[in-house]
């Protein structure tokens, strides 16, 4: 039988995220680690580009103060001195939490706005001059998920190959049918290439790229398509919740990890599509991970993962 996939999940979505962390850094050795909030999903979707390109973990925390399990991994994965970018405003992750990241002996970069469309546009400015933007809806978790994972490659197409990879694109936020004005002032500034992820975002803008998909596992393989022709390592999450999904994309877009897509699921039974990916690219697969416990995603799932992958 094949293998089944690397199954990340631990008993919270902070213990998934610190397990995303000692994947692509076993051995410590990261240049940052980035901060999100562990309550909502822009941010650490955003966020998940500027992770890869600082050659950083993506870790989680509560608004208002810093857990004991998330402070042992950013000890572990980066020992003091170094710089922690807290991704979203004060109403997001506290002051609190920059003390108390700072206490630790740590430098911490504030990359946030008034809300998740500001905050985009500041990890998009934080990453710098991005020659594309993908557009996804700030609302819908699948949607923000995919564009996290596909820009850390959107923007160059050779990533995977390059010595020294650098992400050459970014995710902003669409707001169900409308450009808020903190998008397009980004937009109208630095002029990327657009490309929008999803049906919702695809509404917003014309005479663009779109990538849509009628389901959440349709978007997610499409999107795969699109932007890992030739995949190595492929992730899952269930498309029901956004909790294991949220560190997902900087997790696969790691490049000790991969770079490579998420892929989403029915939680209880492997979406048709994506099996029907899985077949069609298991020449290229060597490497498949699994976000969240047996409640999130079952474990028939991941035997049909496995089943896909050799026929």
């Amino acid at each position: 039988a094949a293998e089944e996939p690397e199954r990340l999940g631990g008993p919270t979505r902070l213990e998934t995220a610190v397990l995303g962390s000692q994947t692509a850094y076993p051995d410590g050795g990261a240049s940052a680690v980035v901060l999100a909030r562990f309550d909502d999903f822009p941010d650490a979707q955003t966020g998940a580009p500027l992770a890869v390109e600082l050659d950083a973990p993506l870790l989680l925390t509560q608004p208002s103060t810093l857990s004991r399990t998330t402070q042992d991994e950013i000890l572990r994965v980066l020992p003091a001195p170094g710089t922690v970018y807290v991704v979203g405003g004060t109403v997001a992750v506290s002051d609190e939490v920059d003390r108390q990241v700072s206490d630790l002996g740590y430098d911490v970069v504030r990359v946030g706005g008034i809300n998740r469309y500001a905050t985009a546009v500041a990890v998009a400015q934080q990453i710098g001059a991005t020659s594309t933007a993908l557009l996804a809806d700030g609302g819908i978790f699948t949607d923000t998920s995919l564009a996290g994972a596909a820009a850390v490659v959107a923007g160059d197409s050779d990533f995977a190959q390059s010595p020294t990879p650098q992400v050459d694109a970014a995710v902003l936020l669409t707001a169900d049918a409308r450009m808020p004005a903190e998008t397009q002032a980004y937009l109208d500034a630095v002029q990327p290439t657009v490309i929008t992820i999803g049906d919702a975002a695809a509404q917003v803008v014309d005479g663009v790229e779109h990538v849509v998909g009628g389901t959440p596992a349709a978007l997610s393989v499409a999107t795969a398509e699109r932007f890992f022709p030739t995949p190595t390592t492929v992730a899952f999450s269930t498309d029901a919740d956004f909790p294991d999904a949220l560190t997902g994309s900087a997790t696969v877009g790691n490049p000790s990890v991969g770079p490579g897509p998420m892929l989403f699921t029915d939680p209880a039974q492997l979406s048709e599509v994506v099996a029907g990916y899985l077949a069609a690219n298991r020449d290229t697969i060597i490497r498949t991970i699994l976000f969240g416990g047996t409640s999130a995603v079952s474990a028939d799932v991941s035997t049909q993962i496995a089943e896909a992958l050799t026929g």
